[in-house]
């Protein structure tokens, strides 16, 4: 749901207008990835909202914001999202 939530143009209101609750939304993708939790059509939406934040350096510095503090696993679980999401 929260995947749809920010495709659904509500990214803004879901994430707050300067990315303040972006980290913890990263933290939801990272910890969720790669568990029987969701399936590959929720991985895919959560790669797509990734490369998304990657296309302007505003949201881009917010993703590395939000990405840095987080644990090396976690790290490694969403660049494994986004090139999962890539290769399809």
């Amino acid at each position: 749901m929260l995947a749809d939530l920010v495709l659904g143009g509500n990214g803004k209101v879901v994430a707050g207008q300067n990315g303040e609750r972006l980290p913890i939304i990263v933290n939801i993708f990272a910890r969720i990835f790669e568990t029987k939790f969701i399936n590959e059509q929720i991985a895919k939406k959560m790669g797509r909202i990734l490369h998304l934040l990657m296309q302007t350096e505003e949201t881009k510095v917010q993703l590395e914001t939000a990405i840095a503090p987080l644990e090396d696993f976690l790290k490694k679980k969403l660049d494994r999202l986004v090139v999962n999401s890539i290769k399809d």
